[in-house]
């Protein structure tokens, strides 16, 4: 079974929960978390931020191809 992205996204905005693991093995999945990755990387550039960074370092709003405003609306 297998969470879809949207989900994910509102699942982050949730502090309690640090954290997912898929191991469904489905590349399409694999390939919009790369691209949710890749906006963030660029929304952090274009804020001047630079620097190594992990995964738990990059907050929700920056994953979203939504508005972080929009995002809150679904909580």
């Amino acid at each position: 079974m297998s969470i879809d992205i949207e989900t994910v996204e509102k699942l982050s905005l949730i502090k309690n929960i640090v954290g997912i693991k898929d191991a469904s093995g489905e590349l399409d999945y694999k390939a919009a978390v790369d691209i949710a990755y890749s906006r963030a990387l660029y929304r952090l550039s274009q804020e001047g931020k630079k620097g190594a960074i992990t995964v738990l370092d990059v907050a929700p709003k920056y994953l979203s191809e939504e508005s972080y405003d929009s995002l809150l609306n679904f909580i």
